[in-house]
């Protein structure tokens, strides 16, 4: 029988060659698995809306978690909607949306502020629920309206944020005064102009003041080519006087012109002038006032 020495192999060479093979197994089994995503979501309103719901406005919140594949999901999602205090009543409608906590409204400046909050975690391409906030509108001007959106989540401890702008489209106002004041003209005439800037029916004025004197027999106040429905209601403690014209078929486009004859001078006047857009549903109001002077 040959011996390890005979066969020209030490035990030295042995042991060399085991201490080269054995790391290679540890290499090959110790090797760690591929580390998770650790990228943070992004927050996207793409899919928000603000819809009309008859003289109402709807806004549609949906925040959706647009991050990359294998990113992480989103978690404190918040979002402020900020519109013009004078275009909407301050307290909504009514506000729902699974999951979803409204807090509100604040005012800041000339704003309106409501918060929303959600719940539960989004996760990558995938969206909240869908939350609905109604508002009223406020004012002679409410159309269109804009509504600033801000959202704001935590994704893997960073935070992360997203912001659009959306619109409840609308017609602006059909009426409008070009006039700051009644202006003196021959004697004791004065004139007022409204504006109307579209085509609208069941169009009507009703304006209060004073005419001069105790009694004001000599007085009037007259628009061309519209019918003055009531001409004398005075006032006994003020001797103000509401007089109320309608407007027969499609008013036109263009200039209103009240002829006023001995108003008193120094007194105040108010008009009302409202009318329903030919090509929508919407009923447009006026306010406007002077003075005579």
């Amino acid at each position: 029988m040959m011996s390890v020495a005979e066969s020209g192999v030490s035990r030295r060479r042995i042991v060399q060659g085991a201490a080269w093979a054995t790391p290679a197994v540890l290499i090959a089994t110790a090797s760690p698995p591929a580390a998770a995503s650790q990228t943070p979501g992004a927050v996207s309103l793409a899919t928000s809306t603000f819809v009309a719901s008859g003289v109402n406005s709807v806004l549609t919140l949906v925040v959706t978690n647009s991050g990359v594949a294998g990113s992480e999901p989103l978690t404190g999602t918040q979002v402020t909607v900020t519109v013009p205090a004078s275009q909407v009543t301050a307290a909504p409608v009514s506000s729902s949306g699974s999951g979803w906590v409204l807090t509100g409204p604040t005012t800041s400046g000339t704003s309106v502020i409501y918060t929303a909050t959600y719940a539960a975690s989004i996760a990558t391409s995938t969206s909240s629920t869908a939350f609905a906030l109604t508002l009223a509108p406020a004012g002679e001007d409410p159309y269109p309206l804009n509504a600033a959106l801000a959202a704001s989540a935590t994704s893997n401890g960073a935070t992360v944020t997203g912001s659009r702008t959306v619109t409840r489209a609308g017609s602006v106002n059909a009426f409008s005064a070009t006039v700051a004041d009644p202006v003196a003209g021959t004697g004791s005439s004065y004139s007022y102009q409204v504006t109307s800037s579209a085509s609208v029916t069941n169009a009507k004025i009703v304006v209060t003041w004073t005419p001069e004197g105790l009694q004001g027999q000599s007085s009037t106040v007259d628009i061309s080519g519209w019918t003055k429905a009531s001409a004398v209601n005075d006032s006994p403690s003020t001797g103000m006087r509401t007089t109320t014209f309608t407007y027969t078929g499609t008013l036109a486009p263009g200039a209103i012109v009240l002829s006023f004859k001995k108003p008193k001078v120094g007194s105040t006047f108010t008009l009302v002038a409202t009318g329903t857009e030919v090509t929508s549903t919407t009923v447009f109001t006026r306010t406007v006032g002077g003075q005579f002077h």
